[in-house]
């Protein structure tokens, strides 16, 4: 029966699921459970899954009380460190938005966009010219945060001074904690965990040495535990506290981030649902409380692209905000050591 369909225009499909309920890499599986090469895509992920476990045979220690006494200790130690981190992160910062949001008479409004980048092999290349440890999502921060800049600046000039572009913002980055892979027979599910970072906004230095700080300051974030804390802190949260309280807190843990970045892997191929190419595949992040600007970067197919989910007061021209960002990865790309 669905052979016998007829499609003679463009058709769109939109999944909205609540963000507690399923993660970004959850849908992405459902959305692959449904296309055509729904198998060829389960085996890929197990032999992407055989590719990581051979990778880290060769970590294998031998098991000991001392090697087992100093992980832990290394976990205790590193756990109270990101929770005292993050502490100092809540109690020095303000969210440079807030000036905006604060005096503004109009209601929440939602601005969107969606725009393509480059190829991932491209995107990997601009990284790996910084330093072999700079990433896809560090680039895509870097594009973020200078359209934040460039946005603060703008506010700046019709706000009558009150609103000022800081050195550093605070940035929320969610952590998938099974590494970005649903495997097969694994249950949809909110695996997200997450760190706020303070990284280097500003025309003080290029765009490549920015790039450079900001991978360095998200390398050490990604050292300590502190994706695997926020989860079960958001769990208990969650489950036993009153929704209020829940909200609050959910704010408060945010440090005033003017932006959270995520990243979603997409398939590697062209998949078709019913016979039919999927040309574009883009994604939304769901605003925390308080944080006014969301971008979610994603592979389809070889290409890489990013969703922007926006406070319209704080972003009101978002098609703007997506020229920014291709700009800065532009200069980026461009710029000659």
């Amino acid at each position: 029966m669905a052979e016998s369909i007829k499609f003679e225009k463009e058709t769109v499909i939109a999944f909205r699921v609540h963000h507690s309920l399923c993660d970004g890499v959850s849908i992405a599986g459902a959305i692959g459970d449904l296309a055509d090469e729904a198998a060829q895509l389960k085996l890929k992920v197990m032999e992407d899954q055989k590719l990581r476990e051979t990778h880290y045979e060769g970590f294998v220690f031998a098991v000991s009380f001392v090697t087992a006494f100093l992980n832990m200790l290394w976990i205790v130690v590193a756990s109270v460190f990101a929770l005292l981190l993050q502490a100092w992160k809540m109690i020095n910062s303000s969210s440079p938005f807030d000036p905006v949001l604060v005096v503004s008479s109009e209601p929440f409004k939602r601005s969107v966009d969606w725009k393509p980048i480059a190829s991932i092999n491209e995107m990997k290349a601009v990284a790996k010219s910084i330093s072999r440890y700079t990433t896809i999502n560090d680039v895509a921060c870097a594009m973020v945060t200078y359209a934040v800049q460039k946005q603060l600046e703008e506010h700046s000039k019709t706000g009558g001074g009150k609103v000022s572009v800081p050195q550093n913002v605070n940035i929320t980055v969610p952590v998938h904690l099974l590494g970005g892979i649903l495997r097969p027979g694994e249950s949809l599910g909110n695996k997200i965990g997450g760190f706020v970072c303070t990284i280097p906004i500003g025309d003080q230095i290029s765009a490549r040495d920015r790039l450079r700080a900001i991978s360095k300051v998200l390398r050490r974030e990604k050292m300590l535990p502190s994706p695997k804390i926020s989860w079960h802190l958001a769990r208990i949260f969650t489950n036993y506290l009153p929704v209020r309280f829940t909200k609050w807190a959910l704010r408060q843990f945010s440090a005033n981030s003017c932006a959270i970045v995520s990243n979603v892997r997409g398939f590697p191929i062209p998949i078709h649902w019913l016979g039919r190419r999927v040309k574009f595949v883009s994604a939304f992040l769901p605003l925390p409380p308080g944080v006014p600007v969301g971008c979610v970067i994603a592979s389809y197919a070889g290409d890489m692209s990013f969703g922007l989910n926006c406070d319209g007061r704080a972003v009101p021209d978002p098609e703007r905000f997506s020229a920014w960002m291709l700009e800065q990865y532009g200069r980026i790309r461009d710029d000659t050591e």
